[in-house]
């Protein structure tokens, strides 16, 4: 997972909770609480001693994608996002979620090492 493409993100998705209509049901806090979960379990879940305990912290931040992605559809079918802003911010959480479905799968087969991965991800990108 890039760096760059986490912090587009959740710049992103900061951008979004200045919207006020989402402000008034609530959506901001969930939104900002999905977007900063998936990088930080991601973290966490490499700084833990086993791969399997990095997979677990993947499949976390897997969930906090997928809700995230929920919002920003809900927000969209509400009519507080364009079209263009829902497809920028989807398309964003799609690359991230391709990028992890990549790792685990590598993760999965041994084809890189927990200690390889910060090598494995700079080649990505």
């Amino acid at each position: 997972m890039t760096a760059c493409c986490s912090s587009h993100i959740i710049h992103k998705f900061n951008e979004l909770c200045q919207v006020r209509k989402l402000r008034i049901y609530g959506m901001t806090w969930q939104l900002r609480r999905c977007a900063v979960s998936v990088p930080s379990n991601i973290a966490e879940g490499h700084g833990r001693k086993s791969t399997a305990e990095f997979l677990r912290f993947l499949g976390i931040a897997q969930g906090s994608l997928c809700e995230l992605q929920t919002q920003v559809e809900i927000a969209k079918n509400l009519g507080y996002l364009s079209s263009t802003t829902f497809e920028d911010l989807y398309e964003a959480s799609r690359e991230i979620e391709r990028m992890q479905s990549s790792l685990v799968a590598k993760l999965q087969r041994g084809k890189v090492q927990r200690g390889k991965v910060a090598e494995w991800q700079s080649s990505k990108g």
